[in-house]
């Protein structure tokens, strides 16, 4: 019989949720999960998408790196992760003069964006660039 099918499906996509949503707050990729747990970013997205149970030491390994509890991953008993301290944003200081953000070849006619078009003089372009001959 697979592992996997060992749990009700409702089971493997609850543990599914918890090992997605730990390894997408901490900001952790696949790639650094499935090295932790010594298998690959693939058999990670399947625990993830809850068509596989990890192994009980790679689900050690992910958690311990994850820094979550193992338990409350497998089980949803135990302790959830701590929360991080929200990041410091820096000061917002208002801008005296609006930035002009439109394109060079944009304009204002009347209430009307209009953008240039580009012309290009082709008496002047001649006698440019390589001679052929």
């Amino acid at each position: 019989m697979d592992k996997s099918s060992e749990r009700s499906l409702g089971e493997r996509l609850a543990q599914a949720r918890r090992l997605k949503s730990v390894r997408d707050w901490r900001d952790i990729t696949h790639v650094e999960v499935a090295a932790e747990a010594m298998t690959t970013p693939q058999t990670v997205s399947r625990w993830e998408a809850g068509k596989a149970t990890p192994q009980k030491a790679a689900l050690h390994l992910a958690a311990r790196f994850l820094e979550a509890d193992e338990g409350w991953i497998a089980t949803g008993e135990g302790e959830p992760p701590k929360a991080h301290p929200a990041p410091e944003m820096p000061a917002v200081q208002d801008d005296p003069k609006p930035k002009d953000n439109r394109h060079p070849l944009q304009k204002e006619v009347g209430r009307t964006t209009i953008i240039e078009p580009i012309i290009h003089d082709r008496k002047q372009q001649k006698g440019k660039g390589r001679k052929r001959g």
